[in-house]
């Protein structure tokens, strides 16, 4: 008959699981990433409003335009010749001329909305912060976008020669106007020094007191040096205290043998 042949063995290999870990410093250099790509966009958006206006401005030359096309197409249409049996139908010309007439209107309305606007000699709208010193509460990106379209001519020694500088009011302007953000010291102080590095390489001028302001900036703002200056000064005092306290009572003789001093044991050792 014969042995019966065996049983095949089945091996399974043991499951094996993987996993990804991104590391945060990637996460960081993301969202900076993301911080500049927002600045460029609003230089470009900045930049666009100084060539071609503001979107009030805008629409209110696509409706000039609109205008003269509809100006121009009236005064080419010829005038009925009844000898040469041409005419145009009186309808025609009444919808065309109407035509007109709206877009004249349009014109009108759009040149009020962009003489309200501060680019059409209205006065500033304090809620949409086009006034890019006053800034709003936001976040580390907000307030990014707050340094890059910051007016260099507004405050200062700029606001006096007319030309581009950022200096110490400065510095303390935007140090200050940071209490608006929800950003804390350490991001507020990184945020401006890298703007000013944007700053020298637009061409914006900076003095002596700047170089200052920004120093202080670069170990933690003057405050936060000072308080932990005074930190580490109280710590010394204390410990100067201590030291000198451990040393009185070392000194101390009672006129009594030391209950210690009995060959070195204590009481309950003898």
């Amino acid at each position: 008959m014969g042995s019966r042949p065996s049983r095949p063995t089945i091996e399974v290999p043991k499951p094996v699981a993987y996993r990804t870990v991104v590391p945060e410093a990637d996460f960081r250099a993301a969202d900076e990433y993301l911080n500049r790509l927002s600045s460029e966009e609003d230089k470009y958006i900045n930049l666009e409003y100084k060539t071609l206006g503001n979107p009030e401005k805008q629409a209110y030359d696509d409706r000039v335009d609109r205008m003269f096309e509809l100006g121009s197409y009236n005064a080419s249409l010829p005038s009925d010749d009844p000898r040469a049996n041409f005419s145009i139908d009186p309808k025609i010309r009444k919808g065309l001329f109407g035509a007109f007439e709206d877009s004249r209107r349009d014109v009108n309305r759009a040149r009020k909305k962009f003489e309200k606007t501060p680019q059409g000699g209205g006065k500033p709208n304090k809620d949409k912060d086009k006034d890019k010193g006053s800034g709003r509460k936001g976040n580390l990106s907000d307030y990014m976008r707050f340094l890059a379209n910051y007016d260099h001519k507004k405050r200062g020694a700029g606001s006096q020669k007319g030309t581009a500088r950022f200096s110490g009011l400065d510095v303390r302007f935007v140090t200050d106007a940071a209490k608006k953000y929800n950003i804390t010291d350490k991001e507020r102080n990184k945020a401006i020094i890298d703007a000013t590095k944007g700053y020298k390489e637009e061409g914006v001028r900076m003095g002596g007191k700047t170089a200052a302001q920004l120093e202080k900036l670069k170990k933690g703002g003057s405050k936060h040096v000072e308080a932990k200056k005074k930190a580490e000064d109280r710590k010394k005092d204390k410990d100067k205290k201590k030291d000198k306290d451990k040393d009185k009572n070392d000194n101390v003789f009672t006129g009594k043998p030391s209950a210690y001093a009995g060959k070195g044991r204590a009481p309950w050792q003898r």
